[in-house]
């Protein structure tokens, strides 16, 4: 994986956190995280989204072949179009998320750093006889994203003013001082955001040329990720592993389909489905006080565990503690009492709300 420290490192206090998810390592805040997170929710914040890697594939039998091996419907989409999809085991599980890209000529597979190689091997053993070409492109491109309600305004100084009102991951491309860049809609942290992904030779002055918008600030991790976890959204590495099932994510709405036929791990997805049976599912808990839970801390009820926590953080927004974590579909409901319990602390509080229902 390219190192993109050189670009994004200088830019930050020598004396800056970092956030370290192996083999990536980024910047936590560049400056105060108030700033950060304001600029997400009333302006634009920068990003660095070095953390993601890109796969691409190529062949005529493309379309199919992936089609057979991910949730959601690839095999109608068409150039310019994308989805969300999970990748699933045989006892339907999942082993990586993606979000699918489709171009002219090739489709490309958005995916976590810390999946990419998972996401190779796995793919490449169901790949027998069809004509299909698997690439790693992680190193050819910069990532960047946009993020906040004045996207738009950026995007149109650069010639794309329509960004933000086309549908989710549809991609469009667009000129950023001369270099030729692929934007797609990607509402990462719940709030409009568009990422970005700038040839290598073109990265650094690219980078430049943005950060040097007076609305633009840059921002680091922590604040990306207080407003995903206020917006209940999960993300790979923490809610979204090979220990939970599609519909337990809350995501089913958006990267399961329902009448596209078989493919791996299906039987289990429908079963689950028909039977409407999770043996948890995603919550968000408001802490009345105290702490900010630590993760893997117990979410409990009655003094019997429901669940646990994977995520959690002080949220300006609700101007208390916030949990994001798996609880038995009795634990979840709107308003149910919640108390967290870990090593170092305890606190309480109630269910607040849940991901869309799948």
């Amino acid at each position: 994986m390219k190192d993109w420290s050189r670009i994004f490192r200088p830019a930050a206090a020598s004396d800056a956190p970092e956030v370290s998810l192996p083999p990536w390592t980024g910047v936590a805040r560049f400056g105060l995280f108030d700033d950060e997170y304001h600029a997400c929710a009333h302006s634009v914040g920068l990003l660095d989204r070095s953390h993601r890697g890109l796969l691409e594939l190529t062949g005529a039998d493309r379309a199919k072949w992936l089609h057979n091996l991910t949730t959601n419907h690839i095999a109608r989409l068409q150039p310019g179009q994308g989805n969300y999809a999970f990748a699933l085991d045989a006892k339907g599980r999942v082993l990586f998320d993606m979000n699918v890209l489709v171009l002219v000529d090739a489709i490309w597979l958005d995916v976590d750093i810390r999946r990419l190689e998972h996401a190779k091997v796995h793919l490449g053993k169901y790949h027998i006889t069809e004509d299909v070409e698997l690439r790693d492109l992680t190193d050819d491109f910069l990532r960047l994203s946009l993020s906040g309600p004045k996207t738009p305004d950026i995007l149109a100084r650069f010639g794309e003013s329509n960004a933000l009102i086309a549908p989710l991951l549809q991609v469009i491309s667009l000129t950023i001082d001369g270099a030729n860049v692929a934007c797609f809609r990607h509402d990462l942290c719940g709030v409009d955001t568009a990422d970005l992904l700038v040839p290598t030779a073109d990265a650094e002055h690219t980078f430049n040329a943005l950060r040097a918008c007076p609305e633009v600030t840059l921002c680091g991790y922590d604040a990306v990720n207080t407003h995903r976890i206020e917006a209940a959204i999960p993300w790979p590495g923490t809610e979204i592993n090979d220990s939970v099932l599609p519909a337990e994510t809350g995501q089913s709405h958006r990267a399961i389909s329902y009448d596209k036929g078989c493919y791996l791990g299906q039987e289990i997805v429908e079963r689950m489905r028909t039977r409407r049976s999770l043996a948890r599912q995603l919550v968000l808990v408001r802490c009345d006080d105290g702490p900010v839970p630590a993760p893997r801390a117990k979410l409990q009820a009655q003094a019997q565990d429901t669940g646990y926590v994977t995520s959690a953080c002080f949220s300006p927004k609700h101007q208390a503690p916030l949990a994001l974590g798996y609880a038995r579909p009795d634990a979840s409901a709107d308003g149910t009492p919640a108390e967290i319990t870990w090593e170092s602390g305890r606190t309480a509080g109630s269910v607040i709300q849940r991901p869309q229902p799948s």
